[in-house]
């Protein structure tokens, strides 16, 4: 009998969503999922339940039927069993598989943060009888609009329509003045169309019902809801004399990116020297998060697609930051395919690795909604107040040097500066950089204290943390890519972003070139154009990937082959592997042979 704790733990998560297909395999899940589960996940989602749910499971998700719950018994990363109730938000038909979206919700937690949610619901409606604005809502499935207020604790609704037909009255009636209509237009237009944010002033008398026209600011922003209901909210605010309109404006365009309705360079970069000159004041021991987030290989989205293509990505990415950074931190672009961001509302290094993770998932999947066909990514750069630095330009240069340093080890990818193995990146000379920042700033004993951890963990936990062991040694050890094929040479893996994606293992049924293969099983290529005379067909392959440089290595357990694996480096990197690195990496691979 599985065991389930039932009593509430500090900063238990209440609700995760994440996406599996229909072989139960985990495609993505958001910050709160990795938090509730942890980074090191299964394969399958199979895996974190208990058995006596896997059934009830496996039956919940072979019923097509959109939000029917389900309660399970869910391993968290505690390491104990939680009641979970389980929803199916969306299922998605897609040509190779489904993806089915999937809502979590604590059971314990959920039922004990109740009164948290109704007390706070409580207290903001006391809130929202003392402010004078008024309130409107945009339900896209309903297609309705209400405009509200709070008196004495009461929704009192001025508003409730149709959209259309709201705009087709408000004009019908004279309620807004000729000047103005094709502003109440544009109004209407963005509700209609969901624009992330926006702010309108007119002069109208819909309020007053035609007998007194006011100026009225309408300021409003697209939201999503944990379950995925999209809607837009906003105040509308009277400028007849209680506000200064000048002011208004200012603090809701002039800081802001026109393209995106970020804080523009300036902004951002005043706000974030601000909070960091706050903190160094109060002297606590509040710890910031500086981010420089860019998108890769953005030019050939513009090369390709067209520039309006590439400005619709530049929006769609930065409503994807919005959302997700919300209320802890703030976001600015600061270039044009570049944004930086300062996150206020994490304690820990691994908080902010669970939200990079998260955060990269979803950009990759939304972004590539765009156009399937082209893969989205970006890479970040991190640097952390006061560990790394107390000072904006010290933070900055380090986030940016990491940024750098994630581009050269082939993208996507986050890097959080850490001065044992990226060294002084503010007073190196830049020309340096082409010497692979990142491995070559860690002593030997400590690249095989890395290795002894990877090692180990594998032998505890096997195949299941293969990946995530795979993806950490290549962040670490400046590698751009991991080819593993099997023992009858297929490829099995692949990390990083090779040119060609249909990856095969023809070069290796050459027995000419599988004498390359010391009596080890070790084959080293500093350059791959010294083999381009002997094994042409090997050179071409490596060419079309984009592979200069590459450590291959046999995977053999009990005298016997059961794959190879590539590590490569890309473009013009050529990698030089010492001898200590080939044996770090030798042993490393012994290691995966046992457990693949």
């Amino acid at each position: 009998m599985t065991q389930v704790s039932t009593s509430m733990i500090n900063n238990d998560i209440v609700e995760a969503s994440c996406v599996i297909d229909d072989k139960y395999s985990i495609i993505m899940g958001d910050e709160r999922f990795y938090g509730m589960i942890g980074k090191e996940l299964p394969n399958s989602l199979l895996n974190l339940l208990s058995l006596d749910d896997q059934e009830t499971f496996c039956s919940f998700i072979s019923d097509m039927q959109i939000n029917k719950p389900v309660v399970v018994r869910v391993k968290v990363k505690k390491g104990i069993y939680r009641w979970v109730l389980v929803r199916k938000l969306n299922i998605d038909l897609k040509k190779e598989h489904t993806e089915i979206n999937l809502m979590f919700h604590d059971v314990v937690a959920q039922s004990d943060t109740f009164k948290i949610y109704y007390d706070n619901t409580r207290k903001y409606r006391a809130f929202m009888n003392y402010v004078r604005d008024k309130f409107f809502e945009y339900e896209f499935g309903a297609d309705l609009i209400t405009i509200y207020m709070y008196v004495n604790g009461r929704c009192e609704i001025f508003e409730k329509d149709t959209l259309d037909e709201w705009e087709k009255r408000i004009l019908r009636l004279g309620f807004v003045e000729a000047a103005d209509i094709d502003m109440f237009r544009r109004l209407c237009s963005n509700i209609r169309d969901g624009v992330d944010v926006f702010s309108i002033n007119i002069h109208t008398s819909l309020m007053s019902k035609g007998f007194r026209m006011d100026t009225l600011n309408f300021r409003g922003e697209t939201i999503v809801d944990v379950t995925g209901k999209v809607m837009v909210a906003g105040l509308i605010t009277e400028m007849n004399g209680r506000y200064d309109l000048k002011s208004i404006m200012i603090g809701n365009d002039a800081n802001k990116d026109s393209a995106t309705g970020l804080l523009n360079k300036r902004a951002v970069t005043d706000d974030i020297h601000d909070i960091i000159q706050n903190a160094n004041s109060e002297k606590d021991s509040k710890k910031l998060f500086l981010m420089i987030i860019d998108i890769d290989n953005f030019k050939s989205v513009n090369d390709t697609y067209g520039h309006r293509f590439g400005d619709e990505v530049i929006a769609d990415l930065a409503s994807e930051l919005r959302r997700t950074v919300g209320e802890r931190g703030i976001i600015g672009r600061i270039g044009g395919d570049e944004f930086m961001c300062l996150l206020t509302d994490y304690n820990s290094i691994e908080e902010v690795r669970v939200f990079l993770t998260a955060i990269r998932s979803k950009l990759r999947i939304e972004l590539a909604k765009k156009n399937p066909e082209y893969t989205f990514t970006v890479s970040i750069g991190i640097a952390a107040y006061p560990d790394n630095g107390t000072d904006y330009d010290t933070l900055f240069k380090l986030a940016d040097g990491c940024l750098y340093i994630a581009k050269e080890k082939g993208k996507d990818r986050f890097i959080i500066y850490t001065p044992e193995i990226h060294g002084d990146l503010i007073n190196r000379d830049t020309k340096l950089r082409n010497l692979h920042i990142g491995a070559n700033f860690m002593k030997p004993i400590d690249k095989l204290e890395m290795i002894a951890n990877f090692n180990d963990k594998l032998l505890r936990e096997g195949r299941v943390v293969l990946d995530n062991v795979l993806e950490d040694i290549m962040n670490r050890m400046d590698i751009h890519g991991i080819l593993l094929f099997d023992k009858d040479k297929k490829c099995d893996k692949i990390f990083g972003h090779y040119k060609v994606s249909n990856v095969n293992g023809e070069f290796f049924e050459d027995d000419k070139y599988m004498e390359l293969f010391d009596e080890h099983g070790v084959n080293v290529i500093f350059n791959i154009s010294a083999i381009s005379a002997n094994f042409p067909k090997v050179y071409e392959a490596f060419s079309q990937l984009d592979v200069c440089s590459t450590l291959q290595i046999k995977l053999i357990r009990d005298g016997m082959l059961q794959g190879i694996i590539c590590f490569d480096t890309f473009g013009e990197h050529k990698r030089k592997w010492s001898d200590t690195d080939v044996c770090i990496m030798y042993m490393f691979v012994r290691i995966i042979a046992n457990v693949y």
